[in-house]
C-alpha cells in the first residue's frame, strides 16, 4: 500500500498566462517533459502557448496550470485552464485541458522514482476539493488509464488507435499485416492516380516555412472550407482564433520541429494536405483535407499510405491516430489505446445544481 504520507500533495498553481511563461518555471516544465517516462507533443510548452494566445485567447480562457508533488519526490504537471460557458439557464466555470479537443490527450506530465505507487484516486480527490472554489465542474476526456483511477472515470466514448513503426523495414510489412482489400485497394487507388501524372508526397522542413505558410492559406484553408463548410457537422475553422493557432503550427511549429505539414501532389498541383504535430519519433494525424475536385481519386486515402511509407523511411516509431475509430484508420490494424474520461463536479451548491439540471436534460432529451 502506498505511504500515506508519501501521498501528500502540494499543488502551487499559475493562474496568469504571465506567470506561466516566466522563465523559472519555464525550466522547471521543461526539465520534466525530459524526465517523464511518459510524454506527448501536447506536454510541450511552446504548443500549450501557440494555442494559448490564439484559440485560447478567443475563449478568454484562464489557465490553472498547476505544479503538485508529494513527499515521495514524484511530481505532476497539470496543464489546465478554465473556460466560461454561458448556457440558457446557467452560466458555469468548467476546467479543461489546455487546448480542449484539438489536443488528443489530456494526461497530466508525471516525474518521479516511483511512479507507480501514486495513488490516483486520492490525487484527483484532492484536486477536485482544492478547486471547488474555481470551477463547477471538470471534463478531461481523454486520459490514459495508467492516470485514471478511481470514480470520477467513465469510458472514453471515442478510439484513439495508434499504428506502432518499431522494428518495421520497409512498407510493405505494414501492408502485409492489413487485410487483402485493403493491400489491393491501396494499390489500386495509387495506380488511379499515377494515371494522371507523377505522385509525389512533399514533406515540409524547416527551411520550407513561407513557401508552407502561403500554401495553407491560399490552399488549405480555401479546400478544408470547401469541404466542411456544406456539411451539417460544420466547418471547425470559423472558430474564433482556430486559423491563427494553425498558421502558429505551420510557421513555428514546422520551424522547430513540433509542426507537421505534407501535401500530396500529381504533376506538381496539390490535391491534398496534411497538418499534424510531431515529437520525438512520434506523428500525430491531426487536421487532413484534400481538393473536393479530385474527390473521386481518394487522394486523402493516397496521402496516408504515402505518410506512412514516409515514416517507416524516416524510422518513425508511432503515428497517433487520435479522436475517432474512422474506418480508413482501423484499415491500416493499429492498435487500441486504453483512454479514459475523467469528470466531475464541484463538492459545492453550484456544482450540485448543476449536477441535477445536467441530469434533468439527460433523461428530457
Amino acid at each position: 500500500m502506498p505511504d500515506s504520507a508519501e501521498q501528500e500533495w502540494r499543488v502551487a498553481w499559475r493562474t496568469a498566462w504571465p506567470d506561466v511563461w516566466e522563465g523559472g518555471f519555464l525550466s522547471t516544465w521543461n526539465e520534466m517533459l525530459q524526465q517523464a517516462p511518459f510524454s506527448h507533443v501536447y506536454h510541450r510548452p511552446e504548443v500549450v502557448r501557440a494555442w494559448a494566445e490564439t484559440r485560447g485567447a478567443a475563449l478568454e480562457a484562464q489557465p490553472m496550470i498547476g505544479l503538485a508533488a508529494n513527499r515521495g519526490g514524484c511530481r505532476v504537471l497539470l496543464p489546465w485552464v478554465v473556460v466560461a460557458y454561458r448556457g440558457k439557464f446557467f452560466h458555469r466555470q468548467v476546467l479543461e485541458p489546455v487546448g480542449q479537443s484539438l489536443f488528443g490527450y489530456h494526461d497530466p506530465l508525471v516525474t518521479g522514482d516511483n511512479l507507480g505507487a501514486i495513488d490516483w484516486t486520492s490525487l484527483w480527490e484532492t484536486l477536485r476539493r482544492t478547486l471547488r472554489t474555481v470551477c463547477d465542474q471538470a471534463l478531461f476526456r481523454s486520459v490514459h488509464a495508467r492516470y485514471a483511477q478511481g470514480r470520477r472515470r467513465v469510458p472514453c466514448s471515442e478510439e484513439s488507435p495508434i499504428l506502432n513503426l518499431r522494428g518495421v523495414t520497409d512498407f510493405a510489412g505494414i501492408l502485409a499485416n492489413c487485410s487483402q482489400n485493403h493491400r489491393g485497394d491501396v494499390r489500386r487507388r495509387l495506380r488511379r492516380l499515377m494515371e494522371q501524372g507523377e505522385v509525389r508526397l512533399w514533406v515540409a522542413g524547416p527551411a520550407d516555412v513561407p513557401a508552407v505558410e502561403a500554401d495553407f492559406h491560399e490552399r488549405f484553408v480555401p479546400a478544408y472550407n470547401a469541404i466542411w463548410g456544406a456539411r451539417p457537422v460544420g466547418n471547425m475553422l470559423v472558430q474564433s482564433g482556430l486559423v491563427a493557432f494553425l498558421t502558429r503550427v505551420v510557421t513555428e511549429g514546422v520551424q522547430n520541429g513540433w509542426g507537421h505539414y505534407v501535401s500530396l501532389r500529381v504533376n506538381g498541383r496539390h490535391v491534398a494536405w496534411h497538418l499534424g504535430l510531431f515529437d520525438r519519433g512520434s506523428l500525430y494525424w491531426w487536421i487532413p483535407t484534400h481538393d473536393p475536385t479530385w474527390e473521386h481519386f481518394s487522394p486523402g486515402k493516397v496521402l496516408l499510405a504515402k505518410l506512412i511509407e514516409y515514416g517507416v523511411g524516416a524510422r518513425w516509431l508511432q503515428i497517433h491516430f487520435l479522436t475517432g475509430g474512422h474506418p480508413y484508420k482501423l484499415a491500416w490494424r493499429p492498435d487500441a489505446l486504453d483512454l479514459r474520461t475523467i469528470r466531475w463536479y464541484a463538492p459545492s451548491l453550484r456544482g450540485k445544481m448543476l449536477t441535477w439540471y445536467d441530469r434533468w436534460r439527460q433523461r428530457t432529451a
